[in-house]
C-alpha cells in the first residue's frame, strides 16, 4: 500500500516499488468502524477518522481535543479509564461502550484498544448482538477445533482440520492453508470450500504476491480482515506530523493494488491469520467470501486462537511425520546390515539388499563401484556410461564421505546424457586403499507447477490521483466517462468541455488498462487506473 498524500498527487504502485511501500502508515481506515488516536496522558482525541459521526453522532470537529470519557459511556460495572491507562490495554479488549448522549437505547460498541508509540489507538465497531454470537458458542467451536488439530496424526491432517473448523466458525466460502517455501512462494496445502466454487488446493502463488514488508507485518500482527472489498476508505484527520502507525489496527486500510487483486479473484471479503513457527512466518490461513461478510470481534479472536494453536503444533506435527519416516529408514538399514553381515563379500551382500538400498534413498536404481568392478541394480545407466560416471566420481568426489546433486548435468555437463536415469545422484564413499562407492540414482522429473498467479507475468501498474472536492454521488458516476458530459456547470466550477475523462479512458484502454473512480460522500474523489507494459497492437 502507498502512504496517502492529499492534494491530488499521483501515486505509482507496481512491482518495482511495492517492496518499499509503507503499508503500516496509510493514513486511512476501512469504514466498518471508526478510529480515534488519543494522547495517553489526558485521553483526549488528537486524531479521528472522518466517518466517526456514523457511530458517535458527531463529526471530527465535535470530538477533537475532548477526553474520550466525555462522550463514551462504559458498560455497567466497567472501568473504562483504568483499562485505557493499563500497561497493556489490548489485554482488556473489547471494552463495551456506547454514546453517552444516546441514553439507554444507544447501540453498544466494541472499543478495541492498543498502544502505537506515544499514541493510544481506540477503534470502534458495532458490537455483535447476543443473538448473533455468544462467548459460550464461540468457546464450544474453538474447543472442538483445538481437539481436532491436536489429535491429527500429521501436518496435512492438522491443516485440513483447521481449514474446516475455521470455515464452520466464519461461514466463509473458502478457507485455505497457505505454506511458504524457502523463496517465499506459497502453496495451498489444505482447503475447505463451498461445493460450487473451483478448488485452489495445490495451486502456488509467486513471492511477489506478498512483498517483504507485508510478511514482516504478518509477523507482528496475527490477523487481518477486509469485511467488504468494495469499501470506500475514510481518512484520519488532521494529518499527523509523525504518521500514525496502524500495524496493529484492525481497521487499517489496504493497498488499492491488493483490493483490485481480490476483485479480480471474485472476492467480496477476506481474512488472513498468520502461521508462525519458531519466530518465522511459516504460512497463512487465508479466507475468502464471495460477498461482503463482517465478523464479530469474538469470532475473529476465535480464528486467531486457532491460528496460534496450529502454529504451536506445526513443529510437533512435522516431527511426527519425520519420526515415522525415521523409523521406516531404521528398519531398512537394519535389513541391509543383517544381509551384508551374512556374506563375506561386501559386494554380494549389498547386491542382495538392492530393494532395501533403493528404498533408503527413494531411488530407482543403485550402483556399487569397487576397483574396476561395477554392479548396477535397478534402473541404472548403461555399462559404458557407468564407467564414465565412476571416473568422474573418482576425480571430483574422491574420498568425501557424501556427495549429492539434484542435477548431475549442472555439475558435470559431460554426463548430461544420463539424465533419463541419473539426474539426481547420491554417492557414499567407503574409504579403503581402493575406495568403494555406493551411488543411488533418480531420473529427471519435469515438474509441473500449477501457479495461481504467474510469477513471470508483469502486473499492470496501478496509479491513483485524489482530489479534495465535494465528491460525486453514486447515481451520477456512470456519466463520468461520457464525452462532453459535465456533472457541474462551467459557471460554478470553471471552464471545461467535459471530454477530458473520456479521452483519458480511451488512452488507458488502448494500453490494456482500466480506469474507475471511488467517491465517499463529501470526501473528494479518487481516480484509479491501471496500465500494462505496452499498448495494444491496434492502438
Amino acid at each position: 500500500m502507498t502512504q496517502e498524500h492529499r492534494g491530488g498527487r499521483a501515486q505509482r504502485v507496481d512491482l518495482t516499488n511495492c517492496a518499499a511501500e509503507p503499508i503500516h502508515i496509510p493514513g486511512r481506515i476501512q469504514p466498518h468502524g471508526a478510529l480515534l488516536a488519543l494522547s495517553p496522558g489526558d485521553l483526549a482525541v488528537r486524531h479521528v477518522s472522518l466517518n466517526v459521526g456514523a457511530l458517535l453522532g458527531s463529526g471530527p470537529e465535535g470530538l477533537l481535543g475532548r477526553p474520550l470519557v466525555d462522550f463514551l459511556a462504559a458498560a455497567e460495572g466497567g472501568d473504562r479509564e483504568s483499562a485505557l491507562r493499563a500497561p497493556d490495554p489490548a489485554a482488556m479488549n473489547p471494552l463495551k461502550v456506547r454514546r453517552r448522549d444516546g441514553g439507554a437505547t444507544a447501540a453498544w460498541l466494541d472499543a478495541i484498544v492498543h498502544r502505537a508509540g506515544e499514541r493510544l489507538i481506540v477503534e470502534l465497531e458495532p458490537a455483535a448482538s447476543p443473538g448473533d454470537v455468544s462467548f459460550s458458542s464461540v468457546y464450544r467451536a474453538i474447543r472442538a477445533a483445538i481437539e481436532r488439530i491436536q489429535s491429527a496424526e500429521g501436518l496435512v491432517e492438522a491443516c485440513s482440520a483447521t481449514a474446516e473448523e475455521i470455515r464452520r466458525l466464519t461461514g466463509y466460502d473458502r478457507v485455505m492453508i497457505y505454506r511458504f517455501d524457502r523463496d517465499w512462494n506459497g502453496e495451498v496445502i489444505a482447503e475447505a470450500r463451498a461445493a460450487d466454487i473451483e478448488p485452489y488446493l495445490g495451486l502456488r502463488y509467486p513471492a511477489a504476491d506478498i512483498p517483504p514488508q507485508a510478511r514482516e507485518l504478518y509477523l507482528r500482527s496475527w490477523l487481518r480482515i477486509i469485511p467488504d472489498v468494495g469499501y470506500q476508505p475514510s481518512d484520519i484527520v488532521p494529518e499527523a506530523d509523525a504518521p500514525i502507525d496502524l500495524s496493529f489496527s484492525v481497521l487499517r486500510s489496504v493497498s488499492p493494488m491488493h483490493i483490485q487483486y481480490l476483485k479480480n479473484m471474485g472476492v467480496g471479503a477476506s481474512m488472513s491469520v498468520s502461521l508462525i513457527r519458531e519466530g518465522v512466518l511459516w504460512g497463512l490461513i487465508a479466507c475468502h467470501h464471495r460477498a461482503a461478510r463482517p465478523l464479530s470481534f469474538e469470532i475473529r479472536q476465535g480464528c486467531e486462537l486457532c491460528g496460534r494453536f496450529l502454529s504451536l503444533q506445526l513443529a510437533a506435527k512435522e516431527k511426527l511425520e519425520d519420526r515415522g519416516r525415521r523409523q521406516e529408514l531404521r528398519a531398512l538399514a537394519e535389513e541391509v546390515v543383517a544381509t551384508v553381515s551374512r556374506r563375506e563379500d561386501l559386494m554380494v551382500g549389498l547386491a542382495e539388499s538392492a530393494g532395501a538400498l533403493m528404498q533408503l534413498a527413494d531411488a530407482s536404481g543403485v550402483a556399487l563401484f569397487h576397483g574396476d568392478a561395477v554392479s548396477p541394480l535397478g534402473l541404472s545407466p548403461a555399462p559404458g556410461e557407468l564407467r564414465r560416471l565412476h571416473a568422474w566420481i573418482r576425480r571430483h568426489v574422491g574420498d568425501r564421505p557424501v556427495f549429492h546433486t539434484e542435477s548431475l548435468a549442472r555439475v558435470a555437463p559431460s554426463l548430461a546424457g544420463l539424465k533419463d536415469v541419473a539426474s539426481g545422484v547420491l554417492c557414499l564413499s567407503i574409504p579403503e586403499p581402493d575406495p568403494w562407492y555406493v551411488v543411488w540414482f533418480r531420473p529427471e522429473v519435469i515438474q509441473t507447477v500449477s501457479w495461481g498467479g504467474n510469477p513471470e507475468k508483469p502486473v499492470p501498474t496501478l496509479f491513483h490521483v485524489r482530489d479534495n472536492g465535494v465528491g460525486i454521488p453514486a447515481d451520477e458516476r456512470h456519466r463520468l466517462f461520457t464525452i462532453f458530459e459535465r456533472l457541474s456547470t462551467a459557471a460554478r466550477y470553471g471552464e471545461g468541455t467535459g471530454s477530458g475523462l473520456a479521452i483519458a479512458q480511451r488512452i488507458i484502454e488502448r494500453h490494456r488498462g482500466k480506469i474507475w473512480a471511488e467517491s465517499p460522500p463529501g470526501g473528494g474523489t479518487t481516480f484509479y487506473f491501471t496500465l500494462a507494459e505496452a499498448p495494444r497492437a491496434d492502438a
